[in-house]
């Protein structure tokens, strides 16, 4: 930690090199919620609309298109890149019209011209009300609707950005059933997504799409650490 962290925010200015260099030094440093969004704050202000004349790496235009609200994502993910010395510049469609931006190239995301794109689906928007009475051949029909509406989306994000589109794996929140025997309930909320997981990245490798695996991550951290139910 830093004694000096917020003084030395407060003192940048500028879009030189020097300015670039003290807030990426403040970005690798440990910071909470509240420091991110400060740093987010003077990041964008210097350099939101054009990275630093010396930067050697490759600006990014990030699309984060998603079923639920994203916009509190994004000064964690400007402050990610600033770490690995990149220059990110992000864009956030309306809620819930992923589909309708993807399929419209007058719309406002084609305009902003993404390099990569960033899909983050829900359960709910790709397998619809879950239905625990469902058997295995109900589970197979809604997992493979499933995997045709990723493979439409991931086409036309591909069209969208000519770079990188990169899916989110659908979060694992659903309560367990049947505990250790969770496998033999079919149509559990959880087993349907722990399979609509292992197609997702299947269907991924085949379509040139890459993955966000943050259902390995929550393995790893455990649920609490990245979802809390209030």
């Amino acid at each position: 930690d830093r004694s000096d962290w917020l003084q030395t925010l407060q003192s940048i200015d500028g879009t030189d090199a020097a300015a670039w260099d003290a807030l990426r030094g403040l970005a690798n440093s440990r910071i909470d919620f509240l420091r991110t969004n400060r740093l987010d704050r003077v990041l964008l202000r210097l350099f939101g609309a054009e990275p630093p004349a010396h930067l050697a790496t490759k600006p990014v235009r990030l699309a984060v298109l998603g079923a639920s609200t994203v916009d509190h994502l994004l000064p964690g993910l400007r402050g990610g890149a600033l770490r690995r010395g990149l220059h990110l510049t992000t864009y956030v469609g309306d809620y819930g019209q992923y589909f309708q931006e993807l399929n419209d190239p007058a719309s406002a995301l084609y305009d902003f011209r993404p390099t990569a794109i960033l899909l983050s689906l829900d359960a709910a928007s790709l397998l619809g009300a879950p239905n625990a009475a469902a058997d295995a051949d109900a589970r197979r029909d809604t997992i493979d609707a499933a995997i045709e509406r990723l493979r439409s989306l991931w086409r036309l994000a591909l069209d969208a950005c000519q770079g990188q589109v990169i899916q989110q794996t659908v979060l694992p929140l659903a309560p367990s059933l049947a505990g250790s025997n969770e496998h033999r309930l079919p149509g559990s909320q959880r087993a349907m997504i722990d399979a609509l997981n292992h197609r997702m990245r299947e269907a991924a490798d085949a379509e040139g799409v890459d993955i966000l695996a943050l259902d390995s991550s929550i393995s790893d951290d455990g649920i609490f650490a990245w979802h809390d139910p209030m």
